[in-house]
C-alpha cells in the first residue's frame, strides 16, 4: 500500500511540475532577448527544490518540508528536510 501511495505522490507531483515548467517556458521571453550577463548560471544536472508539502491527494495530512531532487529531468529523490 506504501508503493501505491508513493508511486501516486511521484506521478502528482511530476504533473505538477511539468505544468509549471510548461507555463512558465510560454510565459518567458526566448533566451536570445536577453544578454548572457542577465542569464545567470545553467543549465545544471540536478535541481534541488527544497521546502515542499506533499498533498497525497486521497484526503491525508500533507507531508513536509520536503526536499525534492531532480536529476536529468526526473525526479531522483523525496525526503524529508
Amino acid at each position: 500500500m506504501n508503493t501505491i501511495i508513493r508511486t501516486l505522490l511521484l506521478a502528482s507531483l511530476s504533473v505538477i511540475l511539468l505544468a509549471g515548467l510548461s507555463d512558465a517556458q510560454s510565459a518567458s521571453p526566448s533566451a536570445e532577448q536577453f544578454d548572457a550577463r542577465e542569464m545567470g548560471e545553467g543549465p545544471f544536472e540536478t535541481l534541488i527544490i527544497r521546502g515542499v508539502y506533499m498533498i497525497d491527494g486521497l484526503g491525508g495530512p500533507t507531508q513536509g518540508p520536503m526536499v525534492i531532487t531532480i536529476e536529468d529531468n526526473r525526479i531522483a529523490s523525496i525526503q524529508p528536510a
